[in-house]
């Protein structure tokens, strides 16, 4: 499931969705394409014969849907997460969570990653007959924090880039149906935030939290959870997954196997398995600080309106987040330089 104490950032100027947000049991829903996540076409449209074939296609894919759902309808349900956030279950092969407002969103945006062959994300598999929307269960590992010293070696970083290149090089030329809904973090939009894009190029992950990949083999394998998927560009995600993974953190703050970890050496390891080109490098550091900034701001802000984040705040989020910010604002040249370092 998302860390998100550190997540917190420029809140979207679109549509967004609550994480914890419920549709209301007394509004009707539409049924939605389990493979377009919209609604489906009227009797009577004038459907191309493209169109045609590919209503065809999605209809055997819900039949095909309804009988992997019906197949598991009799496992016992496991508890994967329940952190006061999203409760997550498993139900034999698949996994079972709340419908949200963003939920057709991002059913369509795995279905188009899976489209283009990508297979180490989750399966968008409709809903069940409670009405959650339902995906494929990801085996593997998922490392708990503080990361173990497995976890932090710099294959992992390197693998991880790789990992996130791949899904940008998929997730673009993907464009969201015109309803999309993102999800975000609770409280109002905050006022005054710089912006970390002009424009976005892509929809992607925006969550490299530990909790959300998932390890084989000792190395980053699949990417779960996409509640906080959004448009963005390549190095704001990017800068989202160093922060989790270099980590951008005050060392005071890093698991005890990156307390003394050179973080500019490994934010460097990371952009050269990605393949950053010097353009989007000279971005990247400024990007982070901004990041940082907000982060801040936000999360406060959350922490006002929401409980849980009340209680993440106050375990400790209101001291290292400032800490991860003065941190990073004096190691920002540093990292430039070394980033940047043609040798």
């Amino acid at each position: 499931m998302c860390c998100l104490p550190y997540l917190a950032e420029r809140p979207l100027a679109v549509k967004v969705g609550h994480r914890r947000q419920r549709p209301s049991s007394a509004q009707p829903r539409t049924k939605l394409d389990p493979t377009t996540g919209r609604a489906p076409a009227v009797r009577g449209d004038h459907a191309s014969a493209a169109s045609a074939d590919r209503l065809r296609r999605q209809k055997v894919e819900q039949l095909r849907t309804a009988t992997r759902l019906s197949s598991v309808s009799g496992h016992d349900e496991q508890v994967l997460a329940d952190s006061g956030v999203t409760r997550v279950v498993r139900i034999g092969t698949t996994v079972r969570r709340p419908v949200r407002p963003f939920t057709a969103t991002v059913q369509a945006y795995l279905r188009h990653l899976q489209e283009r062959g990508v297979t180490f994300v989750p399966e968008a598999l409709g809903y069940d007959e409670q009405g959650r929307e339902v995906l494929s269960f990801v085996p593997g590992d998922v490392p708990a924090e503080p990361l173990p010293d497995w976890a932090t070696t710099e294959d992992v970083l390197q693998e991880l880039a790789r990992l996130v290149r791949a899904l940008h090089d998929a997730s673009e030329g993907w464009v969201p149906p015109a309803d999309a809904v993102w999800g975000t973090i609770p409280g109002p939009p905050t006022a005054g935030l710089p912006p970390l894009f002009d424009a976005p190029e892509l929809v992607s992950h925006h969550d490299y939290c530990p909790g959300n990949v998932v390890f084989r083999a000792g190395l980053p394998a699949a990417f779960i959870d996409f509640d906080l998927a959004r448009p963005t560009t390549r190095v704001v995600d990017s800068v989202n997954a160093l922060y989790w993974w270099v980590p951008l953190l005050h060392p005071v703050d890093r698991p005890p196997a990156l307390r003394d970890a050179d973080a500019a050496r490994r934010v460097r390891i990371f952009a050269d398995a990605y393949g950053l080109d010097r353009a989007q490098r000279e971005a990247l550091v400024p990007i982070a600080v901004t990041r940082s900034r907000n982060a801040h701001v936000a999360m406060r802000a959350a922490a006002e309106v929401d409980p849980v984040f009340k209680r993440w705040w106050d375990e400790g989020v209101k001291d290292r987040m400032p800490r991860a910010e003065q941190w990073l604002e004096q190691e920002a040249g540093h990292i430039r330089s070394v980033l940047l370092d043609k040798t």
